[in-house]
């Protein structure tokens, strides 16, 4: 049986490429400090903007802008279905920063400082409450 040639173009949606300058619309904005493995401490700015709407070619999508000092080179658009989806796009690439330097963070939290580490895994840090997949009922 003889398959078909993967075309990229009829599997994935159409990239759209949006330039932002600046964020406009902050909702988030934290520095975080981190050392590096040579040991120089950096200090990254994260701002994630508020999504909005853009028609693109009859085609309608949300944009969630959001930046990273020391990690992106630009204003990143993170693009989605709806506002939701553009929003967890962008904290997808927070995320992936959180995930590079989560053990070189210089900051920690109070519950950090609080317990050891055999205890932490212990502990939610939602204040005891259930996951949120767990409450939530469709």
């Amino acid at each position: 049986m003889k398959s078909r040639p993967w075309k990229a173009s009829s599997l994935a949606p159409a990239r759209i490429m949006i330039k932002i300058d600046t964020i406009e619309n902050v909702i988030a904005r934290d520095r975080w400090r981190y050392k590096k493995n040579d040991g120089k401490i950096m200090s990254a700015e994260i701002i994630v903007g508020k999504p909005f709407r853009m028609r693109h070619e009859e085609k309608e999508s949300w944009v969630c802008p959001v930046f990273i000092e020391t990690f992106t080179t630009r204003v990143i658009s993170a693009i989605g279905a709806g506002p939701v989806e553009s929003l967890m796009s962008a904290m997808t690439l927070v995320k992936a920063f959180f995930d590079m330097y989560q053990d070189h963070f210089i900051e920690r939290t109070a519950l950090d400082q609080k317990i050891g580490p055999q205890a932490k895994a212990q502990v939610s840090r939602r204040k005891g409450r259930p996951p949120a997949g767990k409450r939530a009922k469709l």
